[in-house]
């Protein structure tokens, strides 16, 4: 008997099984659509601006400039009206417990005044503790523009400051000119009897000119010293050009980069519960004791049994991404050759942990009981659930013990990042070797009982032919 008969059996009785076909390729097409649809808001996908309430309670035209500059940001829409009325800091605080809008900020009274006069001023803001993940982003971004604003008035007070001490500085020099000079002139008078034109109306004219150029003077410098400070803060030379590989794009997915690798990813693992069951039926049902009597080895056997789940957890792979691509217009990423090559070392790893399952367990409550630990465990360490992004670090690193992280970020280093197979082949490496240790585990432990279940069957056997001898 070859591998291959084995193998057709255990498929036709695989599909015939509609527990099994709904819990591998339609419960994981539900989890990805709502699941994406769900987390949506939380990847911010197609830009969509997150909205804020804005309460100006200075109403001065420092205030509405730093309305301006927040709504401005990136991915932020300012809102200061509610029903066509000024927004208050009561509905403002209404509406964000309420749920409806994620932060609101209150710019207080006398906020020009504070920041003309360098005073200490607090802008308070309300969050939503159910948005948190949100609105710590947001404070962060709004803590950013308010020291840039409270920046530019402390640039244009420095810039005031120096053109003041300039100009005393310079009124004193001309002060000191004037007085030497009408010494000069008084003793020029004293030595002329007689004038035909008056020396002192030109000399009041000619100091009043050249202080009122002298003023000019200065304003312009003044002038040009702001729009100059200005901008190097808006164009500083030293810059942050953030890149992502060699002009790829973002390092971080949207929904359905995340979702459908992610569940994907977590449904493979899915057959080590119909590999152990499997097992265990032929085991009570007594087939397998009958596929060992007859002439088939022990490797066709190992390998008749694992085909067709390997088989199964490709169709589901495949089905899956069709799924993401078609109907959600999930981009497949710069390489399919790559992505084939992720899929076949997953499901390489999920059918081996499949045959170490089913090698282990003896009954029915040890394959719902171990294969669901080892499912759902994995599947949350492995960032399938929670994406490893939002993670802390710990858990990060805690991930990578697992094959699920390992599959993940090669599909998202194909999806998201775009890279090529080369870049992946550690992931590949890492991938085949939980799937060898497993296979190898089962291996031993399967052909332990092959051969203890062909002794007995020997045992049997001789024992039936005495009997019948002894007749």
């Amino acid at each position: 008997m070859s591998f291959w008969v084995i193998t057709r059996k255990d498929l036709k009785i695989l599909l015939q099984d509609r527990g099994a076909v709904v819990v591998l390729f339609l419960l994981p097409i539900m989890f990805i659509s709502i699941m994406s649809f769900a987390l949506m808001p939380m990847y911010n996908l197609g830009g969509k601006d997150v909205e804020v309430l804005v309460v100006n309670d200075d109403s001065s035209e420092a205030s509405f400039r730093f309305e301006e500059t927040l709504n401005k940001v990136d991915g932020l829409t300012v809102v200061s009206k509610f029903e066509g009325q000024k927004l208050t800091e009561e509905q403002a605080q209404s509406l964000v417990l309420d749920g409806k809008y994620p932060l609101s900020i209150i710019i207080p009274s006398q906020f020009s005044q504070a920041l003309s006069q360098q005073e200490p001023i607090a802008i308070t803001t309300y969050q939503d503790a159910a948005q948190r993940s949100s609105t710590s982003v947001l404070e962060k971004a709004i803590e950013g523009v308010t020291q840039s604003f409270s920046m530019q008035y402390t640039i244009n007070r420095m810039v005031d400051n120096q053109v003041e001490v300039v100009n005393e500085k310079l009124n004193d020099e001309l002060a000191k000119m004037e007085e030497k000079y009408e010494q000069q002139y008084e003793q020029l008078l004293n030595s002329v009897s007689v004038g035909l034109f008056s020396l002192e109306t030109i000399e009041s004219s000619t100091i009043a000119g050249d202080i009122e150029r002298d003023s000019l003077i200065l304003d312009a410098m003044k002038d040009e010293l702001k729009i100059e400070a200005q901008e190097a803060l808006n164009n500083p030379n030293v810059t942050v050009h953030s890149l992502t590989g060699a002009q790829r794009r973002s390092s971080q997915p949207d929904p359905f980069q995340q979702n459908v690798p992610g569940y994907t990813v977590m449904f493979a693992f899915f057959i080590v519960t119909f590999a152990g069951r499997s097992f265990l039926n032929e085991k009570r049902s007594g087939t397998l004791q009958r596929i060992l009597l007859a002439p088939v080895s022990g490797w066709n056997l190992l390998i008749g049994k694992w085909v067709p789940f390997y088989l199964i957890g490709l169709t589901q792979v495949a089905i899956l991404f069709s799924f993401g691509h078609f109907v959600f217009g999930m981009s497949l990423g710069s390489s399919l050759f790559a992505l084939l090559l992720i899929s076949l070392a997953l499901v390489w790893v999920s059918s081996s942990l499949g045959m170490l399952i089913a090698s282990l367990v003896q009954t029915e409550s040890q394959i719902t009981g171990w294969s669901v630990m080892v499912i759902l465990t994995m599947a949350a360490l492995g960032g399938t659930m929670v994406p490893l992004f939002v993670m802390p670090d710990l858990m990060q690193q805690i991930a990578f013990i697992t094959p699920h992280a390992w599959a993940l970020t090669a599909y998202q280093d194909i999806l998201v990042r775009e890279l090529s197979w080369t870049d992946i082949l550690n992931n590949l490496f890492i991938l085949g070797g939980f799937g060898a240790v497993f296979m190898l585990i089962s291996i031993w432990r399967m052909r332990t009982y092959i051969s203890g279940e062909q002794d007995s069957t020997k045992q049997i056997i001789t024992r039936n032919e005495l009997v019948e001898k002894d007749s």
